[in-house]
């Protein structure tokens, strides 16, 4: 049992059926796909190394502390480890719909190797969605990644999209995540108000390249989608 630190414990108290003070990402790992069974095994041979991953809130009776951690002795990876395929053709409109629907759902999207911290974007989803600011609608975060390549089951991860859940009055959420000389923007919306988020996300991408030009970054040091350092994306993911 480890009691939960006061700063985790502001934050659990922030979440709520609509402020999801949770982060998650998706991964874009260089090919071919691993199989289900080998992708658990290397889940499985690290759970070791990150206790909290197995372990359960409980909560003090008469709210005499702040909450603590626990094992979770039922603890079943393959209850948390999902697998799912995309429509055809497989291309990155069928993966923001998936991504939009599993944000929909509630279900929380989290990368394998946990590399993003989790302080720095929950700290803008609480400040965006429980201060009463009616002027805002959307929140801009971010996260530095490492800036060497991650692996999960052999497989070089080329790119890292962070995702930020919408809450309360914010219907815009843009994430911003580092990793291995690139930077990656996840951009969340929610359809209904902003079905527009294409032009906010084309908008990085050209803004961020003059950047680049004005830097004289470009040409033989920006490699190419998924692959190269000193590049710069932007993903929208449309929510319900």
């Amino acid at each position: 049992m480890q009691r939960m630190s006061a700063l985790d414990a502001s934050f659990l108290e922030f979440e709520g059926a609509v402020t999801h003070v949770h982060i998650g990402s998706v991964a874009m790992l260089e090919g071919p796909p691993p199989g289900y069974d080998e992708l658990r095994e290397a889940v499985l041979g690290k759970l070791s190394q990150v206790p909290r991953y197995r372990r359960l809130v409980r909560f003090v009776a008469l709210e005499a502390g702040r909450p603590v951690w626990v094992d979770d002795r039922h603890f079943n990876l393959d209850y948390h480890l999902r697998r799912t395929a995309l429509p055809a053709p497989g291309g990155d409109a069928e993966l923001r719909r998936l991504v939009g629907r599993e944000a929909a759902a509630g279900e929380v999207l989290t990368s394998l190797s946990g590399f993003a911290p989790p302080l720095l974007l929950a700290l803008a989803e609480r400040t965006g969605t429980r201060v009463p600011q009616h002027n805002i609608n959307t929140v801009t975060t971010n996260g530095p990644g490492p800036q060497y390549p991650l692996y999960a089951a052999g497989r070089r991860m080329l790119e890292a999209f962070p995702y930020v859940p919408l809450g309360g009055h914010v219907r815009v959420g843009v994430a911003i995540f580092s990793y291995d000389g690139a930077l990656t923007f996840g951009v969340t919306g929610d359809y209904d108000t902003a079905p527009d988020i294409d032009v906010l996300c084309d908008g990085i991408e050209h803004d961020m390249a003059k950047l680049l030009d004005a830097a004289g970054a470009r040409g033989g040091q920006r490699r190419a989608r998924r692959s190269s350092p000193g590049s710069s994306r932007a993903r929208e993911t449309a929510g319900a």
